[in-house]
């Protein structure tokens, strides 16, 4: 098998901390995201039931909570939020108090497989990690 080549960053995407005018788009990427990469395996009706406006309330009470993580978005020209990332301090009882956990990234699933410039592109939080207090754990598990 051939290896892809590593696509260059997606010109115009923009990486921006998350506002409470995004938890709609962020709450779409979750549950289509979900609803389509677990489709089969887990019960259909659970998926069903997921729902947006619910999950937005959600995370808008999480993204505006006191000692919320760090919430980023990514913004494609057009400015529809195309992803989004969460991370904090390590929830690891055994990593050092500077350590950095990634908790959740997701890219809508319409973008995923697509070129850079369509809405995929590597996501830098880990040059962010650092700036927020915590620094990059390259340790082998």
């Amino acid at each position: 098998m051939t290896p892809r080549p590593t696509p260059a960053y997606a010109p115009g995407l923009r990486i921006r901390a998350m506002t409470p005018d995004d938890c709609a788009a962020v709450a779409e990427i979750r549950v289509r995201g979900w609803q389509r990469a677990y489709a089969g395996l887990i019960p259909q009706a659970y998926l069903d039931a997921m729902d947006i406006t619910r999950d937005a309330e959600h995370r808008r009470a999480h993204l505006t909570a006191n000692a919320a993580p760090a919430n980023l978005v990514a913004e494609a020209p057009d400015t529809t939020v195309t992803g989004w990332a969460c991370y904090g301090a390590s929830r690891d009882e055994d990593a050092p108090p500077d350590t950095a956990e990634l908790y959740a990234l997701y890219v809508h699933p319409d973008r995923r497989s697509r070129s850079p410039a369509t809405g995929t592109a590597p996501w830098p939080c880990s040059p962010r990690c650092p700036s927020e207090g915590s620094r990059e754990n390259n340790s082998a598990s």
